[in-house]
């Protein structure tokens, strides 16, 4: 089992390379810097409440 801190920082480069490329995709199909950066920024917002929400719910049925 991985320790705590080697999680946490393949946590960190998951979202950095997944919110890359969403970036280049956005900016791929709009050519526009600000349109990526925000779709790229709200992703990462969203998807992190989502996992949150999605842990605490498994929590809960694994209490069971």
């Amino acid at each position: 089992m991985d320790s705590q801190i080697k999680s946490i920082g393949k946590a960190v480069t998951w979202r950095v390379a997944a919110s890359g490329v969403t970036y280049m995709l956005v900016y791929t199909a709009t050519n526009r810097i600000d349109i990526s950066s925000i779709v790229a920024g709200t992703e990462i917002v969203c998807k992190l409440i989502l996992y949150y929400l999605h842990e605490r719910i498994w929590g809960i049925f694994g209490d069971r």
